[in-house]
């Protein structure tokens, strides 16, 4: 990487930034329902050469799940059956 440091000039320098992933589920299934609870979370911190300046990145989200299961009939049976999948 390349900074320009004012009153320096251009600093070239390999470094090392941190990151991290955090992810975690659980849920409830059976033959009729299944309900569940999901969340991701990504953390990175990006540093300047001298570490006098930083950025830190966050992105995340939870998500709620809630499945009714059903049984198709024969209609969409056969045409769920043609599908190349």
């Amino acid at each position: 990487m390349a900074y320009e440091i004012e009153g320096v000039g251009i600093s070239r320098d390999w470094q090392l930034n941190s990151g991290a992933d955090f992810r975690f589920a659980i849920g409830y299934n059976s033959d009729k329902t299944y309900w569940g609870f999901s969340l991701v979370q990504d953390q990175t911190t990006m540093k300047s050469i001298n570490e006098s300046l930083f950025a830190n990145f966050g992105v995340g989200n939870a998500r709620f799940n809630y499945v009714k299961r059903f049984r198709l009939n024969e209609k969409w049976q056969r045409k769920l059956n043609k599908l190349p999948f």
